[in-house]
């Protein structure tokens, strides 16, 4: 009997793979009691999604979230949101997308730093009603920067050299085969600068009235900070562990509902809205293998310089 090739091995266990995750979509229902919904921003915030299928369930992108925050909106069981944060930043445009979609969610909401939530971490979280930050949490990181690898002087020691034919003379600003010129460097920082106004007027939005004036102007230098450091300037509410956030959450829930049904409340449970339901998954799952199928064959390249970012 002929062996059997990897390939159709593979593609086997791949169809009853899928035919697996089909039944369980079929014969297990969704869950619909009433319950905080919960959203995961985890890893590099960006608009292209590096969450993954078989690990932790997470969101970092725009789309991810806006996606989550109307499944919240939609279900009238999904009483309040928690954003459970841990993210060093990542993409400027696309933190400012994130941070819009929350500030515009109109149930109660809360975000949780867990271990890192600074620079774009810290911008999509300061949308939120309200901010804890576990003890051992680092924030801030309130900035933005570009950054650009320069081979000018490796280049010219092994003899090699780039030539550019451009319409403008800032047409290849940022190329790595030259060191800037004081003209570039001057049009960069005046983008990174209008870059961190936007990040300062929207943090000032949605910590209206809670920052600490003086200490914040300090942590505009970029500095990273501790929960405690960033409590006393105002860009947290509280610092507290998971009960602590179960307990806040419930009693945000609690603070919307008539007085006769606020003394009946009982404390509801999470219900992960990263978590996906069967078919969701085998949706995702035969995208993501057609995608890793054709990056077998296909290599791109990525731009070296990928605008601003919030790190």
């Amino acid at each position: 009997m002929p062996e059997q090739s990897p390939w159709k091995a593979a593609l086997k266990f791949v169809g009853v793979l899928f035919l697996l995750l089909f039944v369980i979509g079929l014969f297990v229902p969704a869950t619909e009691n009433d319950c905080i919904g919960r959203i995961k921003i985890a890893g590099e915030i960006a608009y292209d999604g590096s969450s993954g299928i078989f690990g932790d369930p997470s969101a970092n992108t725009p789309g991810e979230i806006a996606d989550l925050l109307k499944e919240a909106k939609e279900k009238e069981n999904i009483k309040a949101v928690l954003f459970e944060v841990n993210s060093p930043g990542g993409s400027a445009a696309a933190s400012k997308e994130i941070f819009d979609s929350i500030a515009d969610f109109e149930k109660p909401n809360l975000a949780y730093m867990t271990e890192v939530a600074a620079s774009g971490g810290y911008y999509v979280s300061a949308a939120s009603d309200y901010i804890i930050a576990n003890p051992n949490a680092i924030t801030g990181s309130i900035g933005a920067r570009a950054t650009f690898l320069n081979y000018e002087g490796l280049f010219e020691k092994i003899g090699l050299r780039e030539e550019t034919i451009k319409s403008g003379a800032l047409k290849d600003i940022g190329s790595s085969t030259r060191n800037l010129t004081e003209e570039e460097r001057k049009l960069l920082q005046t983008l990174i600068d209008e870059t961190l106004q936007n990040f300062r007027r929207d943090v000032e939005i949605g910590r209206k009235g809670k920052l600490n004036n003086n200490l914040y102007q300090e942590a505009l230098d970029a500095r990273i900070l501790t929960a405690s450091q960033a409590r006393r300037a105002g860009l947290i509410d509280e610092i507290g562990n998971y009960k602590r956030v179960e307990e806040k959450a419930n009693e945000m829930v609690k603070s919307t509902l008539k007085k006769e049904d606020a003394a009946k409340f009982k404390p509801l449970e999470f219900c992960d809205l990263n978590s996906k339901g069967g078919f969701d998954l085998f949706s995702d799952l035969s995208s993501n293998f057609g995608v890793g199928f054709a990056r077998g064959f296909v290599s791109g390249v990525k731009q070296q310089n990928s605008g601003v970012e919030f790190k």
